[in-house]
């Protein structure tokens, strides 16, 4: 049996139904270990609920997730003993009194829509008690329109170093050709500046945007060097933003490396230590030639973070 990315299915869990989940989603679910193999899976179409195990697109996750974690069990979570497969709260309803499509008579889905699981106020565990990425609000970057905004940016500079060079720069001490041309068309020369600082202004404020939200997403690492806030706050102190600038991008690709290293995931995307403080020295220095490369390693590293599940350390002993 597999799962068809397109279908939508319903999990359910000690008599409580969730969903309804695309495959894909589940498939997420799964990698993030918010969907358990004891879980049970139905979708219109089949006569019965089956266990999340039985599907051939989650076995090979569960034993992935095994591998490195352990499960937590239902007492841990609090739950009664493991259900059966072949208990009333896993059949299928034969109409809307016991079963609804959208699950709307469910209370619990009535405030996890969309979202397996939600702690609640308390401390207990509602669901399957975890959050998924949607749920913690963590948003990616599009290093595309930082790249375009960039482009845009050397396009007018290029535009205003161009004109500059054709209305002043003359030969053999004779009066520049482009001169009075510029004269009389000025607009050019606005036209030019204009996308140049347009360009400029919205590189500046993605990556802004963009560091807090790489500062957001390690704040899970104990000990983690700063906050979102105070990362960009500090880039508008005149002269301390010169040594802030190797806290605000060096200190973070150190972190979140190190993040890396904690979750034991051989899939996480590292990223070069050394490209972001030969950055920030040529900043220092006026020559960010390695902004674009250093700041594409940054975005990879935020979509990843965007969808990775929280970090957990086991307590010390």
């Amino acid at each position: 049996m597999d799962i068809n990315q397109s279908l939508k299915y319903h999990c359910s869990r000690v008599g409580q139904k969730f969903g309804p989940f695309t495959g894909a989603e589940l498939v997420q679910l799964a990698h993030e270990m918010q969907l358990l193999p004891t879980d049970h899976i139905w979708r219109e179409g089949m006569p019965s609920w089956e266990s999340a195990s039985a599907f051939s697109s989650l076995t090979p996750i569960f034993a992935a997730n095994h591998a490195r974690h352990s499960y937590p069990s239902d007492r841990q979570r609090g739950h009664q003993s493991e259900f059966s497969a072949n208990s009333a709260t896993h059949r299928p309803a034969q109409n809307h009194r016991d079963y609804d499509p959208d699950m709307q008579e469910n209370p619990i889905a009535a405030q996890i829509t969309g979202r397996i699981g939600l702690p609640s106020k308390s401390g207990g565990d509602a669901g399957l008690g975890l959050l998924t990425p949607k749920d913690r609000k963590r948003r990616g970057a599009s290093f595309g329109f930082l790249l375009f905004t960039h482009v845009l940016s050397l396009l007018g500079l290029l535009g205003v170093v161009g004109l500059a060079a054709f209305a002043f720069v003359s030969r053999d001490g004779e009066k520049p050709p482009g001169l009075d041309f510029l004269m009389d068309h000025p607009d050019w020369c606005y036209a030019a500046a204009g996308v140049m600082i347009f360009g400029g202004f919205l590189t500046g404020i993605l990556t802004l945007v963009y560091l807090h939200r790489a500062w957001a997403h390690i704040q899970d690492l104990p000990n983690v060097f700063t906050t979102p806030g105070k990362a960009v706050f500090l880039l508008f102190i005149p002269l301390f933003n010169i040594v802030w600038l190797f806290f605000a991008f060096y200190n973070w690709a150190g972190d979140y490396n190190l993040r890396c290293a904690l979750s034991n995931h051989k899939s996480d995307p590292k990223v070069s230590e050394g490209l972001f403080l030969c950055f920030c020295i040529f900043s220092v220095l006026g020559l960010p030639f390695l902004y674009i490369f250093m700041m594409r390693q940054m975005c990879r590293a935020i979509n990843h973070l965007a969808t990775a599940p929280k970090l957990t350390l086991a307590p010390s002993p």
